[in-house]
Order: structure tokens, then C-alpha cells, then sequence
């Protein structure tokens, strides 16, 4: 019953139908549509699933993300600039600091 409550409120938060769910993790298989790893954050000792993703201005549903990088997007407010910038320079302070 917990189970069934939980997917009954994302799907209302985010409009969608269960066909629609059951279609974004079938797209997903079970992996990050970004980094393709698997959900790997913990609750209450167990793996969550994975996160609906929506774009914060429209509310349009995009896809499914693990923990990780549904918060990359929101910490830089969906800005692909800032994140590019970010990304080049992680690589370029790592090589410096190994």
C-alpha cells in the first residue's frame, strides 16, 4: 500500500498518467538518462527510485535521472553555460591536483 501511495503521488505532482510513468522507466531501464548509472541514493535503507525530472519552467516532464544528477541540474538552475563551465573546469582542477 505504501508503494502504491508513493507512485499515486508522483504521478500526481507531475500530471502524469501510469502509462506514461510505466513508459519514461521502461525508456530509463532502471539507469540514469544522464550518466547511465543506476539510482544509487539511500532512504531509510533503501535505494530509491529513480527521480522525475521536469523542467522548472514549463513543468514538462523530460525523463528520469538518478539522485545525482537531478540535483546537478537544480544547484545550477538549469543554466547549460554554468554547467559547461563547471564541467571543463573540474576536469582541468582535477588533471592539476592528482
Amino acid at each position: 500500500m505504501k508503494e502504491y501511495n508513493k507512485m499515486h503521488n508522483r504521478l500526481k505532482l507531475y500530471g502524469l498518467t501510469e502509462e506514461k510513468s510505466r513508459e519514461l522507466e521502461q525508456r530509463a531501464n532502471g539507469l540514469c538518462e544522464i550518466c547511465g548509472r543506476p539510482q544509487r541514493h539511500v532512504s531509510m535503507g533503501q535505494v530509491v527510485s529513480l527521480c522525475i525530472d521536469h523542467n522548472h519552467s514549463t513543468g514538462k516532464v523530460r525523463g528520469m535521472l538518478c539522485n545525482d544528477c537531478n540535483k546537478f541540474i537544480g544547484m545550477f538552475g538549469e543554466d547549460i553555460s554554468l554547467m559547461d563551465k563547471v564541467v571543463t573546469n573540474t576536469k582541468i582542477y582535477l588533471e592539476r591536483h592528482k
